[in-house]
């Protein structure tokens, strides 16, 4: 004896109708509270930028403050990468953190001296 798919759905879940709409499947009010119908998704990509294509004046020197930034740090790497003859980046970079530390003390010790 085969037993129906619809049959058996229907004695499981007897309160759910199983009329589908363009709102898709509907349900009676008390079964709402207990299987709540997930929200619909979106599918379609976002096609605009998410930050304004215009940027202000301010925020033009202030990137580009940032990248001049960015390339001193890097050309200092590079002129300590030479000098110490470092076969990496990061070797680079921790003696440029321990020579910046050693000119930060001392500055501190020659402001202190005054």
């Amino acid at each position: 004896a085969v037993v129906s798919t619809q049959s058996t759905w229907d004695s499981v879940f007897g309160c759910i109708s199983r009329r589908i709409s363009s709102s898709g499947i509907e349900m009676c009010s008390s079964c709402e509270d207990c299987y709540p119908v997930p929200v619909r998704r979106e599918y379609r990509r976002r096609m605009k930028h998410l930050t304004g294509r215009k940027m202000t004046a301010v925020q033009r020197i202030e990137i580009n403050r940032f990248w001049n930034e960015l390339e001193d740090i890097f050309d200092k790497l590079e002129d300590v990468r030479a000098d110490y003859k470092c076969s990496t980046l990061e070797e680079a970079e921790n003696i440029l953190n321990v020579t910046a530390e050693c000119d930060d003390e001392v500055e501190a010790a020659f402001t202190t001296y005054v």
